[in-house]
């Protein structure tokens, strides 16, 4: 369907009744280096609905979601360069997250969290005249609409980014 994560680790169009998880569930998607003058590289979304990589992505209800698990999601471009070289992760706009651990586009009854859910982005170097990088919308835990009960008995990995 138009607008669909570029990576996924568990998708649902329709509606959820129970959904629990107590394994691993993870999504990646990479890009190694970029090089040569005008060179580009994005990981993106296209649509508003939808991250461009997701650890768990929900577009319809959730009745109950239970992770005691780990649901992870990253995207990661190696380094870019030469000159007005660039390379971008980012979400459709600045409202809608590029990554993102766990997505919930619609409502949720009861969300219960006692496992670990992540989301990082990472971009390498950059180097060459005017060559540009940029990570926007990294979280790792993202509702769209209303959330009936939320229970987190851990912490959120929310965004990786290089220190150099």
């Amino acid at each position: 369907y138009e607008g669909s994560p570029v990576a996924t680790g568990v998708y649902f169009y329709y509606g959820v009744e129970d959904f629990e998880n107590s394994g691993t569930i993870s999504a990646s998607a990479s890009i190694g280096d970029v090089s040569g003058d005008y060179a580009e590289a994005w990981i993106y979304s296209d649509d508003y609905y939808s991250p461009a990589v997701a650890g768990v992505f929900f577009y319809d209800d959730v009745g109950s979601f239970e992770n005691s698990g780990t649901i992870s999601a990253s995207a990661s471009i190696g380094d870019v360069s030469g000159d007005y070289a660039e390379a971008w992760i980012y979400g459709y706009d600045e409202s809608s997250p590029a990554v993102t651990g766990a997505y919930f586009y619609d409502d949720v009854g009861t969300f219960e969290n006692s496992g670990t859910i992540s989301a990082s982005a990472q971009i390498g170097n950059a180097s060459g005249y005017d060559s540009q990088v940029g990570v926007y919308g990294v979280s790792g835990v993202y509702f769209d609409y209303y959330v009936g009960t939320f229970t987190n008995s851990v912490s959120y990995t929310h965004l990786t980014l290089p220190t150099n």
